[in-house]
């Protein structure tokens, strides 16, 4: 365990289960709260159920809980994994088997979650939704099409995710382009086709919330609910929040009426456990203490695999771990300079020893995974005189002192920076490593705020080759937090909305050599893949497009 002793970490274990104990049996009848569910220590409770037995129990440890739960805001992975399992968008992938031993999307095909049906026009202009009647929400309000009207003003005024990165995928941009046609049906109206519509419906930032319930919980202060939406929610999805405490956990319970009966909830109870510590969720793992150990380094995987009681899941994912910019000031403004910084990268160090083996080399801002990717313009290696001359062109011949700023939750990141640290070294560029913990590196993620460079992963939760440029590298858009900001790429990119696929991919291409090579955005480190370390009993991981796990399809066997 490296940085533990076996007596410190019996001590830890024997702790944790005593918490986890207590925590599994008493969480039981908890009252509503007159002021949107707050407590007067900050700590949110809604209304809870019976208490449930363990074996019904699953204990979910994380390197941080959520930094909030209104996803406008909110999109650490935790944060994301919590949502995913509150909510449910109009549309989704089925699942299939895969030999991992995930359940994993089917993207070949979209279908129904909470909309029964829905049409696209010939011109893929208009996109009409009929959602299922009789889906009735944690707090007992029934779904309407008002919710999704409601879902999109709403961002719009608090100018949030939706109104930014989900109003581009939907290429929604301006609210008059939405009607409500009946009760329970939507439409939206394009000014061009939009060819992920469909894929769009399924993301994450496209979850219906109940309108009715949060418009009862704003206030004159927060007239949208901003307040009761970061640490509560009323959804339509299998799991309801019952108590959130920052820093140590957040209590979930099923949701008995839960629309998909043939997906409803066999853990009756999750917990969500704050345990920041790699090495500490690994001993609990192992003790039983908790069902899932997440986000635990290559070493830590490979020591456990095998280990009685223990079952290690490993999927190729859509994860891109990389080194990004502020490229809103100098140096970081000059193509040069990252150009140098990524022939100055010693690549197989990082995925010898840090990965392992259990990752694979990044080569575009597209995924492997994924349809249109293709990895003839990455042509980077360790080279630090190629890198050297750069920095000369760029006009930094004697170099620079910048930062690096790292996750705290994710230990890889820290390995990373070290190995990079020493390299950069030998062309004069001189990096201070700032660690920063989980829940201030994403308000710096969603603040656009990073002071020089920062390790960063991320995926693109819509299967499409043009969808990740526009997430990332078009200008504006919420998720390019490095403010990269290339014309060519901001040109060819809107011209992507094409239904002639043949052209498509020419632009899809072409996008990615000048986001690759031409004009490079990051350091392209690694695809790192989703590992998740369970209790060998815990069966049916549903793995998501943004790395969450739908607990509901989970079992103990």
């Amino acid at each position: 365990m490296g940085e533990l002793t076996l007596k410190k970490i019996y001590s830890f274990v024997l702790s944790a289960i005593l918490t986890i104990s207590v925590v599994v049996t008493g969480c039981g009848n908890q009252a509503n709260q007159s002021d949107g569910g707050k407590t007067d220590q900050g700590e949110s409770k809604n209304e809870g159920t019976a208490e449930v037995d363990r074996a019904h129990t699953l204990v979910w440890s994380v390197p941080a809980t959520p930094n909030g739960l209104d996803h406008e805001f909110h999109y650490s992975l935790e944060a994301m994994e919590a949502e995913v399992n509150m909510y449910d968008s109009a549309l989704r992938y089925p699942l299939r088997s895969d030999e991992s031993g995930f359940l994993v999307p089917d993207f070949t095909k979209v279908e129904g979650s909470l909309a029964e049906s829905w049409e696209i026009s010939d011109d893929g202009k208009v996109v009409t939704v009929h959602l299922r009647q009789g889906v009735m929400s944690h707090s007992g309000n029934e779904l309407t099409a008002d919710d999704f009207i409601y879902k999109q003003e709403r961002a719009w005024e608090l100018n949030g995710a939706v109104k930014n990165f989900g109003g581009d995928g939907l290429k929604l941009y301006d609210l008059k382009q939405l009607k409500k046609i009946d009760k329970y049906t939507f439409q939206i109206t394009l000014d061009s086709p939009n060819p992920v519509s469909e894929s769009m419906l399924t993301h994450l930032v496209q979850h219906l919330f109940d309108s009715v319930e949060v418009k009862a919980k704003a206030t004159a202060e927060d007239p949208w609910g901003a307040k009761y939406m970061a640490s509560n929610g009323s959804g339509h999805g299998p799991y309801k929040m019952v108590s959130f405490k920052p820093g140590q956990e957040v209590v979930f319970e099923a949701f008995n009426d839960y629309w998909d009966k043939e997906n409803a909830p066999w853990f009756q109870k999750v917990i969500m456990k704050e345990v920041p510590s790699s090495a500490n969720r690994v001993a609990l793992l192992v003790s039983g203490a908790v069902d899932a150990a997440t986000y635990l380094t290559a070493n830590e995987l490979k020591e456990i695999e095998g280990k009685p009681g223990v079952k290690v899941y490993h999927w190729s994912s859509n994860l891109i771990q990389r080194v990004e910019f502020n490229q809103s000031k100098p140096p970081f403004d000059n193509g040069l300079v990252r150009k140098a910084l990524s022939y100055a990268t010693p690549y197989e160090e990082i995925l010898s020893s840090v990965y392992m083996g259990t990752a694979k080399q990044a080569k575009s801002i597209i995924p492997s995974t994924y349809p249109g990717f293709t990895d003839k313009f990455w042509n980077y290696k360790l080279d630090l005189e190629k890198a050297k001359e750069l920095l000369k062109q760029a006009g930094y011949e004697n170099g620079f002192k910048t930062t690096l700023t790292i996750n705290a939750g994710i230990p890889q990141e820290e390995q990373i920076a070290i190995i990079l640290k020493t390299s950069f070294a030998k062309i004069g560029v001189d990096l201070e490593i700032k660690k920063v913990q989980t829940g201030d590196y994403y308000n710096q993620v969603a603040n656009h705020s990073f002071e020089g460079m920062y390790i960063f992963q991320d995926m693109p939760g819509v299967v499409d080759g043009a969808f990740p440029i526009g997430l990332w590298a078009q200008n504006p858009s919420t998720q390019n937090i490095g403010e990269y900001n290339n014309e060519e790429v901001n040109k060819l990119y809107k011209e992507t909305t094409t239904l002639d696929q043949t052209k498509r991919n020419q632009l899809i291409e072409r996008l990615q050599e000048i986001i690759v090579d031409e004009d490079p955005i990051w350091i392209f480190l690694a695809e790192p893949g989703y590992h998740l370390a369970m209790r060998d009993d815990i069966k049916n991981p549903a793995w998501q497009t943004l790395q969450q796990i739908r607990w509901n399809n989970l079992t103990r066997n």
